[in-house]
């Protein structure tokens, strides 16, 4: 029978030699000593070891690259949920624009070869009322956590992960014109709700007026 010592075998494995002394007096690994006082060490055992150590070994690289995949898909969401809330913003806004400036016929006398300026400041979806079937003094998430100073992604994390366990609740329905999508409310109940929801978790809130709310 062919035997190996401490060196040889952890050359083997692919481990020190310090390893496989520590598994020998473990009990994981048999051995027995030469004349000379030697680790005799069998290469059964060794070989033994060796596969099941790179099995492991396997399973540790596996559950890494998991852990890396599940971040970066993690990262990956928070950008789509980003997006998302920057083209409801754009497309909210390009709503009011056409509401507050409106086309101008070619025959009016006022239509002009000078382009029609955007408003300097947005004016926030609430002031053109809510949908019928949302209650009277509803806002849109989104324009209500602005006034506040809390940014869009933060809020739709609130909505969709939570904090502490607790999400934001919200009425939501499909946005006209793009069934696809959907719009986030709060009625004047669940506008309490949040402002409670925010400070019972320590949301940094701005005074409305100094955001020109």
């Amino acid at each position: 029978m062919r035997y190996y010592t401490a060196v040889q075998a952890a050359k083997e494995i692919g481990v020190s030699d310090k390893t496989v002394r520590n598994w020998i007096e473990e009990g994981k690994l048999s051995a027995t000593r030469t004349p000379s006082n030697r680790l005799a060490i069998p290469a059964g055992e060794v070989e033994k070891l060796k596969k099941a150590y790179a099995r492991f070994s396997g399973q540790e690289e596996s559950a890494a690259e998991i852990r890396v995949l599940s971040a970066r898909l993690l990262d990956l969401e928070h950008h789509c949920v980003a997006l998302e809330q920057r083209v409801t913003e754009l497309e909210q806004r390009n709503l009011i624009e056409k509401a507050v400036y409106p086309s101008l016929s070619p025959t009016s006398p006022y239509n002009s070869n000078k382009p029609i300026l955007p408003p300097q400041k947005r004016i926030s979806a609430p002031s053109l009322g809510s949908p019928d079937d949302i209650p009277s003094g509803s806002l849109l998430l989104a324009d209500f956590a602005e006034c506040y100073g809390i940014p869009r992604g933060t809020v739709s994390h609130h909505v969709r992960m939570g904090i502490a366990g607790e999400k934001l609740s919200t009425v939501d329905r499909p946005k006209p014109g793009r069934p696809e999508h959907t719009e986030r409310w709060l009625t004047p109940e669940l506008q309490e709700q949040a402002l409670a929801y925010w400070r019972r978790h320590g949301v940094k809130l701005q005074d409305p007026n100094a955001t020109g709310c």
